[in-house]
């Protein structure tokens, strides 16, 4: 259990606390960030290149200097398809640091008004059209929420910001994996909600694939997945595919990663961990930890792991109903076999079958019954 009270519970609110200080406090490394900007620009005829450093873009052109002091201008249209993508890269990095910059200033309302803090990071995430720090915390909070209406829009938001992360780690490989890594885990979560358990393993998948080591929260849910699977398969429910319980295993067949320093509960798990946010033009980093009371405690607990648990009850859909096996919302059908008529020639009474939709007895029409696994939808820890 993820607990430090007496009785043995972490309310959700601390949850949101611990996350306010794992969001806020993270490591600031520039490592080889600055010899990025220098490289080989072509056009896109391939006929002419330049030797230089990219210290400026706008909407239309890019600002180079030479090795010799030169100031070069350069219109992007004119620049070829490799060095086009190179500067998009550089723009998610560059706006997903201002983005966190203005998250930074919400996050401790995290833990009083998780919703309202979504809603603004989702709000800052559809303003722009290159970030995805906002896209990736947003999109995980709505999901972890619970509420079914929010999914939508959580797969959209980690759709997108997955998109520029791939693009980021395609062009500057030295940044983002591990955020890209978190965004596929929590994206595999939103599969599961969504009762695609298949498209969660292509997401898992990708995720152990991204870095050169595995993460743990990537083999812990890789591990709950498969147990799902098996219990699903004991109850004769068709669930997972041989090939994706193959690509499952596979993760699992891994080295084991270290767990943080906490009991993790028997849960999905979202995760929060990202490298750093780092501008790329200006060399300015943001990290700012805000005053949090009581910070001591949860700070140690969490700021290692970066979790947070997926409560919503996966075999209700979070429903707090869970669906009678032996109808279709309430009615079964009833087929009797009656008379519809005679044989002209014989005068021999013709038999046919007629169905009724009947209530079924089983769940008393109700088309369920209370979900045994959860409480009105919601997972304990």
């Amino acid at each position: 259990m993820l607990s430090h009270t007496d009785d043995g519970n972490l309310p959700m609110s601390k949850i949101w606390l611990a996350l306010l200080v794992s969001i806020a406090h993270m490591p600031c490394s520039f490592g080889q960030v600055s010899d990025t900007l220098q490289r080989v620009w072509s056009d896109a005829s391939g006929k002419f290149s330049l030797e230089a450093r990219l210290v400026g873009i706008d909407a239309e052109n890019v600002q180079l200097n030479t090795s010799d002091g030169r100031a070069v201008k350069v219109t992007i249209n004119r620049l070829g398809q490799e060095e086009k993508s190179f500067i998009e890269a550089v723009k998610h990095c560059d706006e997903s640091n201002q983005q966190y910059a203005k998250m930074v200033q919400h996050l401790p309302r995290l833990a009083a008004s998780p919703t309202a803090v979504a809603e603004i990071f989702e709000s800052l995430h559809r303003s722009c059209k290159h970030g995805f720090a906002a896209g990736l915390f947003g999109g995980t909070l709505n999901a972890a929420s619970g509420d079914s209406k929010k999914l939508v829009n959580a797969k959209r938001q980690l759709d997108e910001s997955i998109q520029r992360l791939r693009l980021v780690h395609e062009i500057l490989p030295d940044l983002h994996g591990l955020t890209l890594a978190t965004a596929l885990n929590n994206r595999a979560l939103v599969a599961i909600r969504e009762g695609t358990p298949a498209s969660a393993v292509n997401y898992l998948s990708q995720s152990a694939a991204v870095t050169n080591s595995l993460p743990f929260i990537v083999y812990h849910n890789a591990t709950i997945l498969v147990e799902a699977a098996n219990v699903a398969e004991a109850a004769k429910r068709s669930y997972l595919g041989k090939a994706d319980r193959k690509k499952l295993l596979h993760i699992l067949a891994q080295t084991k990663p270290q767990a943080p320093n906490i009991n993790v509960p028997d849960r999905y798990m979202y995760s929060f961990s990202h490298d750093a946010f780092e501008a790329l033009l200006n060399s300015i980093s943001i990290s700012l930890v805000p005053a949090v009371e009581g910070r001591g405690t949860i700070e140690s607990l969490f700021n290692r792991a970066k979790l947070l648990p997926e409560l919503t009850c996966i075999e209700c859909k979070g429903t707090g109903v869970y669906p009678c096996p032996g109808c279709a919302k309430g009615v079964v059908s009833n087929r009797v076999r009656e008379p519809v008529g005679t044989n002209p020639i014989n005068g021999d009474i013709i038999y046919g079958t007629r169905v009724y939709p009947v209530k079924c007895e089983n769940c008393d029409g109700k088309g369920g019954f209370k979900c045994p696994h959860c409480d009105n939808g919601r997972l304990s820890l």
